[in-house]
């Protein structure tokens, strides 16, 4: 992340996207992909079928039903950590932190 915001402060052309904007608007967000990074347009469509298939079938983080995605989940001392960690950083300070550049849906 620092490195990120780092190039970006520099003026460096970066899109960022969100993880849970790429699963909202799949063909949004990656035509703007795309499009940042100079390749066709009409390219997307055959793209989208990489979402076909969860990625990480046959693993612990699985997703039994797509839709809902696994059902892992981090425990409340976990999260607590996460967040302590986070607060000590002098930029992104929450797990809500958007990057500038970011792409908006």
């Amino acid at each position: 992340m620092e490195w990120y915001l780092a190039q970006y402060a520099r003026g460096i052309p970066i899109l960022a996207v969100r993880y849970a904007d790429l699963n909202a608007a799949r063909e949004r967000v990656l035509s703007a992909v795309f499009e940042h990074c100079g390749l066709p347009p009409a390219a997307v469509a055959e793209t989208m079928g990489v979402f076909a298939r969860d990625a990480q079938a046959g693993t612990l983080i699985a997703r039994d039903n797509p839709a809902e995605g696994n059902q892992l989940r981090l425990s409340e001392a976990q999260l607590r950590e996460i967040t302590t960690i986070l607060q000590r950083h002098p930029v992104v300070k929450d797990s809500n932190f958007i990057a500038p550049g970011t792409f908006r849906v």
